[in-house]
């Protein structure tokens, strides 16, 4: 059975759909249906502000949708370093700062050009200061700006007041009001602290004044209705930064297109890891969690080794032979909703119907998984022992107050109504008065009607003509009798119609006032408002039950949503095989150790995968060749993949794993091409990708290069990659350890000699199976190479085997015979001559001895050849056969 194909990368998502549908038996009925992907997995807008003072900067950031705002305060020496990690970390959809903001600041939070160098300690140099000279006569300084500005993130500018400590005090006081009315205080004494509030340390003045910019930002934009948030700290020493661009490349998380401006983002249609685990998260609000742990991944061992035992303890309960109740808490996982949305309407009096069905649904959920969690679960699981120190045991006051909640929403509302309107309904029995008054709403038509024939009836028995007659009621006003204005004459000149008072005259129908109508507003009134009004008070009255438990409830739909997380976890390792990886210090010597390794996306999409085992120290520098499609690029993502997957806490696809603490996670994978008018080149991105890594990369990071050198002259592209391999390998201080894969073989062959004495320079090769060729320039076929996607040590690919590769994919054989003909004629050519320009490479040949006999033969090699060649001579010829032919004019030239 033939392995997977590198160029076989995922494209297909219904590959893992049925993949993940049809594997596993164990506790499959309890998974979410597989098309629920679309409403589980979600795309967050973050936004960010910062604010600085002194030598200290403050920074909150809000994720639209998710009512979480975290924040952070920079006060070290280089602040300013601290805001740019963060910014390239979260990539946000748009940043906010005061429109009196230093240049520093702004620099940083619109993303610094990574050729940018630090010379005046902490301070960056002057924007064009490193732009070079021809650039700047060539497009001007304006261009360059425009140019070294693409990818930054939008900003957006508030007046200085919007950051001012007395607005932020009031703005929050305001919200607190908002969002904990004064009597749910007073009527639950300690139900105000429970309540989704936030906590900030008494010297965070500058957090402060960020998070109360943010939020008045969003408010203003539309983006945040006022609903509850909670407030974070943001603690960048404690994660693992890895910009979003490396987890794109990676298909760790999705694409995602931002309008700049606060525009709505969207996704691109692909398969990603996140979206592969998110399928089996039961809930939205657990997806939401679940995406938390893959956006901060973590380098503290103590809490990943806590993430980690609990996704076994559940992996392990899943996989019980009786699963009763890890089946019933997944049932009840699904119907949780975020409680904590409903809140601004709880609040309003303007609750809908899908908010009781969601705080009645929740509550009932709650209170189950409380029950049953400890039936499933022992203390061996920490998320579980979480729960039930912050939800207490089943005979809790707590869980009491939820299913009362749940009770008095079902007993009053219906939460089964399927009329289609969002306006909850009271249910039939709960109110005698409100039923009385809905049977004489529902009796209403046909008594009006039968009103209306007598009026009829009488105008006829004295003469009138027939006349169109309807009862009317006109909110406000009361009962009218209603006729075409047509019938006015009919009307007017009966004596029955004569104690008739006209009111009003609209829309060609006349409506008047009779005894009998006054009769009507004093007997009946308004009977639709008086069971609507009947109705809002019964929901102000349930209202003003639930809103003491409300607070409590969305936190406790919070918590169980991270036990969803973290199940889904479990589940993702029970089907698809991972293990638990086994997390080193950040001091260890050894940095990665896997072995069987496997891609945990490739694996889904072919019939059989070929595991490879990796082991690196840190600061090894390990450079990977072979052929094209031999599997290289899928190897290096495989690898960095399982190291991200071990810091959010997620077992990972292989038969063991040793992983040391990684604090950075760099790449050079994939080249994001701008289409701004000014905007740099695919190799220029390459280039700065690099320069980035060189700048930020630690001795605790991991980077990851793929083919870096393409995209210019061979000898250019070779060059740099080699100088960038070297410049890895020989810095004796913060070397991260480097996983660089290339074809430039020659360059790798001269690198192992010349630091062989450098025991961190590895070099690995992809093995293959070639057919031998009966010379250099044969044309391959497209079987002539077959990849074993296995990796071997301390060897070198002799070739790229291009040709066979450009057959296996439908290139045209014609195009590619023609290609291996003229491939040692060019192979010649770059060697015999030294360059194309004339003026700083001339042509000149030694006057005699040995090496003058050598290029003689070698001409005459090259002239049998290519009068073997369909070459058309004069200005007529191809573009390549052209090119050639100068080549070998220039050639005779020089002899």
């Amino acid at each position: 059975m033939r392995a997977p194909s590198a160029s076989h990368w995922i494209a297909d998502a219904d590959a893992c759909v049925d993949f993940l549908a049809f594997s596993g038996s164990r506790v499959r009925a309890c998974y979410p249906p597989l098309g629920e992907m679309s409403q589980s997995v979600e795309v967050r807008q973050l936004f960010l502000s910062a604010y600085a003072q002194g030598v200290r900067v403050g920074m909150a950031f809000c994720e639209v949708d998710w009512g979480v705002v975290r924040h952070v305060e920079a006060r070290e020496a280089a602040p300013y370093d601290t805001v740019r990690r963060v910014v390239d970390a979260l990539a946000p959809a748009g940043v906010v700062c005061s429109e009196t903001a230093s240049a520093e600041l702004r620099t940083a939070l619109q993303g610094e050009p990574v050729y940018f160098e630090d010379t005046s300690g902490g301070r960056l140099a002057p924007e064009l200061e490193n732009v070079p000279a021809e650039r700047l006569s060539a497009a001007g300084a304006e261009a360059v700006r425009d140019a070294v500005a693409v990818g930054t993130f939008p900003l957006h500018t508030l007046p200085a007041a919007e950051f001012a400590l007395p607005t932020a005090r009031e703005r929050l006081r305001q919200w607190q009001r908002q969002w904990v009315p004064d009597h749910v205080a007073d009527g639950a004494p300690g139900e105000r602290q429970s309540a989704p509030l936030f906590w900030l340390e008494p010297d965070a003045l500058l957090s402060l004044r960020c998070i109360s910019a943010l939020l008045s930002f969003l408010q203003n934009s539309g983006m945040w209705d006022g609903a509850p948030v909670s407030i974070e700290p943001y603690q960048p020493d404690r994660l693992m930064l890895v910009p979003r661009s490396v987890l794109q490349s990676l298909q760790i998380l999705e694409a995602r297109n931002t309008a700049h401006g606060g525009g709505t983002a969207s996704l691109r249609p692909q398969t990603t890891l996140l979206g592969l685990v998110s399928r089996l998260a039961s809930s939205r609000l657990g997806a939401r969690h679940l995406r938390a742990l893959f956006e901060y991944p973590l380098t503290d061992v103590e809490a990943l080794n806590e993430r980690l035992a609990s996704v076994q303890a559940l992996a392990q309960a899943c996989a019980a032979t009786s699963s009763a109740a890890m089946q019933t808490i997944m049932a009840a996982l699904r119907a949780v909703r975020n409680v904590r949305s409903c809140w601004p309407r709880l609040v309003a009096g303007a609750t809908t119907l899908d908010d009781w069905r969601a705080m009645a649904h929740t509550a009932t959920a709650v209170a189950t998984i409380i029950e049953t969690l400890p039936q499933a679960l022992d203390d061996s699981c920490p998320i579980a022992v979480r729960l039930a120190q912050a939800l207490g045991s089943a005979s809790s006051e707590r869980v009491t107050q939820c299913t009362q909640l749940a009770q008095e929403v079902a007993a009053r509302i219906d939460l089964a109504d399927g009329a289609g309107t969002r306006r909850p309904t009271v249910r039939s029995g709960w109110s005698e008065e409100l039923d009385e008054l809905r049977v004489s709403l529902a009796a209403l038509d046909g008594f009006l009607e039968s009103v209306a024939a007598q009026e009829r009836d009488a105008l006829q028995q004295v003469g009138a003509p027939p006349v169109s007659l309807q009862i009317k009621f006109l909110p406000h006003i009361g009962y009218f009798l209603e006729v075409p204005a047509a019938h006015e004459s009919a009307v007017s000149g009966s004596a029955a119609a004569a104690a008739w008072q006209r009111c009003i005259e609209a829309g060609g129908r006349l409506y008047f006032k009779s005894a009998r109508m006054q009769q009507l507003d004093q007997e009946l009134g308004d009977v639709a408002g008086a069971v609507s009004d009947k109705e809002s008070e019964i929901l102000r009255e349930l209202e003003s039950v639930v809103l003491p438990t409300v607070p409590w409830l969305a936190q406790a739909a919070e918590l169980v949503a991270q036990l969803d997380s973290h199940l889904a976890l479990a589940l993702a390792a029970d089907r698809c095989g991972w293990t638990r990886p086994e997390l080193l210090d950040r001091d260890c010597e050894l940095h990665i150790d896997v072995h069987d390794a496997r891609h945990p996306l490739q694996e889904l999409l072919v019939p059989e995968f070929v595991s490879n085992s990796w082991r690196m120290r840190r600061g090894d520098v390990c450079v990977l060749t072979g052929p094209n499609g031999s599997g290289k690029s899928v190897l290096l993502k495989q690898i960095a993949i399982i190291v991200y997957m071990a810091h959010i806490g997620s077992f990972v696809p292989a038969a063991t794993a040793r992983i040391a603490i990684t604090d950075r996670l760099c790449q050079r994978i994939r080249t994001f091409d701008s289409a701004a008018a000014a905007g740099p080149s695919a190799f220029a991105t390459d280039c700065l990708q690099m320069a980035s890594m060189f700048r930020l990369a630690t001795p605790y990071s991991l980077a990851v290069v793929d083919e870096f050198g393409k995209g210019t002259a061979e000898e250019d592209g070779c060059a740099l990659a080699a100088a960038c391999m070297q410049h890895m390998a020989a810095a004796s201080s913060a070397r991260a350890s480097v996983l660089f894969a290339t074809h430039f073989h020659d360059a790798v062959l001269s690198l192992k000699q010349a630091l062989a004495a450098c025991t961190h320079f590895r070099v690995f090769c992809m093995d293959t199976l070639a057919q031998p060729t009966a010379a250099f320039d044969d044309t391959p076929t497209a079987d002539s190479v077959t990849p074993l996607y296995t990796v071997a040590e301390d060897r070198v690919a002799a070739d790229s085997h291009a040709l066979s590769c450009a057959l296996r994919n439908g290139i045209a054989p014609a195009v590619v015979s023609r290609a291996a003909a003229v491939r040692p004629l060019l192979s010649a050519v770059r060697d015999d001559f030294p360059g194309r320009d004339a003026a700083s490479h001339p042509r000149v040949l030694p006057d005699a001895g040995a090496l003058y006999r050598q290029r003689i033969q070698q001409l005459f090699t090259l002239a049998e050849r290519f009068d073997n060649l369909p070459l058309i001579d004069g200005d007529d010829a191809p573009e390549n056969d052209a090119a050639i032919w100068h080549a070998y004019e220039a050639f005779l030239d020089a002899f």
